[in-house]
């Protein structure tokens, strides 16, 4: 049987459909030259995927960035950089589970509450990457996880355009082609248009709410979807190494603490430090010392202490770890920094603003 891909462009600038394949696009500016694509390729098999299949990703008026920078490795003055150990890959979650290039789905889907399947990508040269997929098995394809990890989504891949514009003034196009057995048809799309044109398809919507805090104190808008590793920052793309999920015992939204704490105090955009977040691991304390102001998270418990203050989270909601990673309700996090914040039932999505 031939297998068929769904494959659907986030954040591009033009619809195009071929055979089978279907795209859904959504608003791209107009990008000046340098500045890195900020798209996504967003992959949905109808059929199984082998482990270690490989698609090729070629850019047209577009350079791939450094390997060293899609690993995490770069420096600051590298072009893609976005922030010390900050990757582009996608090899599954550290800890519990790290895809290895072997078939493994069935061992680590259940471990991690997502349906995003992990990839590895590999500059071949300056307009070409090779992906390389971790495999689905038949049995989990078209199908919702929810059984298997609480996660209602059917797996998918969520692969970043790694490469930067060369030209501002003209279009950027990427051509996807899958292997010689057909897994998926050769496929151009516009990445980036010249005169920014498009149709807004979707967007992320905050809630523009009066507050006591001005932009000045906590100057990012920070926004996470529950089951995506994928952190928007002001627009900007990051990549997580575990996803937020809903809490089963109080039904709360939990958010990975450091990553977003990071978020909103600058940290990935270079105007602070990503060391205001530290670890007591003797009493499994988070402390996130920010502008003279100090949280502290201790696992399993339900109150947050914010400069010596002991506040209760409401719902009972507690502070866990998860993944290795210690996670705190979306909603505490907000308002002990004092900012508004806004729950997208529709689209499952927490936002900072």
């Amino acid at each position: 049987m031939k297998k068929i891909l769904s494959v659907i462009i986030l954040l591009l600038c033009a619809v195009s459909v071929q055979g089978s394949t279907r795209l859904s696009l959504s608003e791209c500016k107009d990008m000046e030259s340098g500045e890195i694509l900020r798209n996504y390729l967003k992959i949905v098999p109808d059929d199984y995927v082998a482990s270690g299949t490989v698609i090729t990703l070629t850019y047209e008026n577009a350079d791939v960035i450094a390997q060293e920078v899609i690993d995490g490795r770069g420096m600051s003055k590298d072009k893609g950089f976005k922030g010390s150990g900050a990757s582009y890959q996608y090899r599954g979650f550290k800890g519990e589970y790290k895809w290895d290039g072997k078939e493994n789905f069935e061992n680590a889907m259940p471990k991690v509450k997502t349906s995003q399947v992990p990839y590895h990508i590999t500059r071949t040269d300056k307009s070409t990457v090779r992906v390389e997929l971790c495999g689905i098995p038949k049995d989990y394809v078209n199908r919702s996880l929810e059984y298997l990890n609480y996660i209602d989504d059917k797996p998918y891949y969520y692969i970043p355009l790694t490469a930067t514009v060369k030209d501002g003034g003209k279009e950027v196009k990427v051509t996807i082609t899958g292997p010689a057995n057909g897994f998926i048809k050769t496929t151009t799309l516009i990445a980036a248009n010249k005169d920014g044109s498009s149709s807004h398809t979707e967007e992320t919507t905050l809630r523009e709410a009066t507050s006591e805090t001005t932009t000045a104190d906590v100057p990012n808008k920070v926004s996470v979807k529950i089951g995506s590793n994928v952190m928007n920052v002001n627009g900007q793309e990051f990549i997580l190494d575990t996803v937020p999920y809903i809490q089963q015992s109080s039904a709360s939204t939990m958010i990975p603490l450091r990553a977003v704490s990071i978020a909103l105090s600058e940290g990935y955009n270079g105007g602070g430090s990503e060391n205001i977040v530290s670890w007591d691991q003797n009493t499994k304390t988070a402390l996130i010392n920010y502008k003279n102001k100090v949280l502290e998270f201790t696992a399993n418990a339900d109150h947050v202490i914010a400069d010596g203050k002991k506040i209760t989270m409401k719902g009972g909601v507690h502070s866990e770890i998860t993944d290795g990673r210690m996670f705190v309700p979306f909603r505490a996090l907000g308002e002990a920094f004092g900012i508004n914040v806004n729950w997208d039932s529709s689209t499952w999505t927490a936002s900072f603003n």
